[in-house]
């Protein structure tokens, strides 16, 4: 089985498939993308993925915890970045207390997505603080 190395974790359609075209329009588009529209569909593919984009928006706290904790043990070697409609530095921190290495800011998604990967694929090293990202290195 050919490994994708990206991996779309969202479940509102619409964000999906903007995502989804931002990235095949982009020098990410050779990466291989697959999508699911939630937390049980990822894990019951066993997916393999590089890069995992998971949009936590719809997800209670306790949801959003469970399903960390849950990608924590199964995809170690999985860099996941957290798109979120919450921008407290609170929630920051909780977040990436369950070794997420990105956040992205949902209101600035179109304009971080691709920096955003660049910074966790390694392609870039530096944080630019006028965008919504919050990176684990």
């Amino acid at each position: 089985m050919e490994r994708k190395r990206l991996a779309l974790l969202i479940e509102d359609g619409v964000v999906r498939t903007g995502v989804e075209t931002i990235i095949k329009q982009s020098n990410f588009a050779s990466l291989g993308l697959c999508t699911f529209a939630n937390i049980s569909e990822f894990l019951k593919s066993r997916s393999n993925v590089e890069i995992l984009l998971f949009d936590i928006s719809p997800l209670t706290l306790i949801e959003m915890e469970r399903a960390l904790q849950q990608l924590q043990v199964c995809c170690k070697h999985t860099k996941v970045i957290v798109i979120s409609p919450r921008l407290t530095m609170a929630h920051i921190a909780q977040v990436m207390e369950f070794g997420v290495n990105g956040f992205i800011y949902r209101d600035d998604l179109a304009d971080s997505l691709l920096y955003s990967l660049d910074l966790v694929s390694g392609r870039c090293h530096h944080v630019n603080t006028c965008h919504g990202i919050a990176c684990n290195q």
